[in-house]
């Protein structure tokens, strides 16, 4: 919380700027706001006129996620925000980027059984096309292609 009610209304993010569901965030710099304690505050790509004051939890938390202490090394990771009641008191908390937040799903790597379906008119049609081009080969080469044979192969 800063001195001012103003830029704590209008220009500090609050928990129902995240909303309920796990919000994944980028952060774009890192600044000090206070007189007496010091605290980090997150600016954050997707909420460019709202900062995000971090206590000394979430600084550890980001410590830990980055591997570094320095906020420079903090730019640019992303990271994913929460809304957290406990206590009666409404918080948001700082985590890892989950899997399950992800913006598309990750899909499986190995081939569905629908595989010869999807893929089964593509293949007839290369096989149509094969046989078009093998003809019009023998077609144009058709004499080159008798000599060869007539040499090799004794009839």
């Amino acid at each position: 919380m800063s001195l001012s009610p103003l830029v704590d209304e209008h220009y500090t993010l609050k928990p129902v700027d995240v909303g309920r569901a796990p919000l994944r965030v980028t952060i774009n710099n890192v600044s000090l706001q206070g007189v007496e304690e010091i605290s980090p505050v997150l600016h954050l790509n997707e909420f460019p006129t709202k900062r995000l004051v971090i206590d000394s939890t979430q600084s550890q938390t980001l410590i830990q996620m980055t591997g570094s202490p320095l906020f420079a090394s903090w730019i640019g990771h992303k990271i994913d925000l929460k809304v957290v009641t406990q206590a009666g008191l409404t918080h948001i908390v700082l985590s890892a980027p989950q899997p399950e937040n992800w913006l598309w799903p990750r899909t499986s790597t190995a081939l569905p059984d629908r595989t010869r379906r999807q893929y089964g008119p593509s293949i007839l049609l290369f096989i149509v096309l094969l046989f078009i081009f093998s003809a019009a080969y023998l077609l144009d080469n058709g004499d080159a292609i008798w000599q060869f044979l007539k040499n090799f192969i004794p009839l």
